[in-house]
């Protein structure tokens, strides 16, 4: 029987678990892959789409930035990438010369002036920056590698992309958004050396492989399931216009059962004060 990769209903069979089995199934593939063009710079772009709960494609829009912080005894990342989906601004810019403007008067002026013809829509999308709170010493493993064990780190994931799909991206900006998702698509077949075992609560799929796109799903299930966070931070840091998409993605109707409802209770009135130290796990990785 075919399963679906992209179901909301698809979790880890140990859910409790989440940051857990991704951090095995990652260091897993680690250790099993040895000829592999950009090793470490995939297996960052793999750890980034799960902690950061990004879309596949985002990594590439522009470099993505990654900072350590430390707040009250707590540890954290401040994590900054453009969102694939959300737009800022929007400005006219002329098919002649390239030249911008944000408004038809102006541009009417511009072509009558140059006899300059056609114009295209040109949209800014939103800079995502989000500040995450590091849930125990697996999540702080994976942000060391993700950081090289850094303060902080601005990584250019265009390297992981087929030649001619790096060619979609020009000073950092991207100018060909098809061939662009084309080169994502290529990439991420590589995805299918991360395996685990997922269940939708009727069926499990024994050492199944992940997509990137489950990794989003997962990271919203594990953020507001076994984290408790609210779902309006939910939808900010992973960069939604409605808290309804933080349900959907983690589907939380469908999946939680009665004694996950209390283990999410403990969450909420058993506040970790600390996290476990991570230099054990960072140091495990091949």
């Amino acid at each position: 029987m075919e399963r679906q990769l992209y179901r909301t209903s698809w979790q880890f069979v140990d859910r409790a678990s989440a940051d857990k089995t991704v951090y095995e199934m990652f260091q897993k593939a680690m250790a099993e892959t040895t000829l592999f063009r950009h090793k470490q710079l995939f297996f960052q772009y793999a750890m980034f789409l799960y902690l950061a709960g990004a879309r596949r494609v985002e990594p590439f829009l522009s470099p993505v930035s990654v900072i350590k912080m430390s707040e009250k005894g707590g540890l954290f990342y401040k994590v900054q990438h453009q969102n694939a989906k959300h737009f800022s601004s929007t400005k006219i810019v002329c098919k002649i010369c390239e030249q911008g403007f944000n408004s038809i008067k102006k541009l009417h002026t511009h072509q009558v002036e140059t006899s300059h013809k056609g114009f295209q829509y040109m949209a800014s999308r939103k800079m995502l920056s989000s500040i995450f709170y590091v849930f125990g010493s697996y999540e702080a493993a994976m942000f060391r590698y993700i950081t090289n064990d850094k303060q902080q780190i601005r990584l250019d994931f265009t390297p992981l992309l087929p030649p001619r799909a790096q060619s979609a991206i020009v000073d950092g900006e991207v100018v060909d958004m098809q061939l662009l998702e084309s080169g994502v698509a290529k990439l991420t077949r590589k995805f299918k050396i991360f395996k685990a075992d997922i269940t939708d609560g009727n069926q499990v799929y024994k050492n199944s492989s992940i997509s990137p796109h489950q990794l989003r799903h997962l990271r919203a299930y594990d953020l507001l399931a076994n984290h408790s966070i609210p779902l309006h931070l939910a939808q900010k840091l992973l960069g939604w216009n409605s808290s309804d998409m933080a349900v959907r993605y983690a589907d939380i109707a469908g999946v939680i059962n009665d004694a996950e409802t209390m283990a999410m209770w403990q969450n909420v009135l058993n506040k970790p004060s600390t996290i476990e130290t991570s230099t054990a796990l960072f140091n495990h990785m091949p």
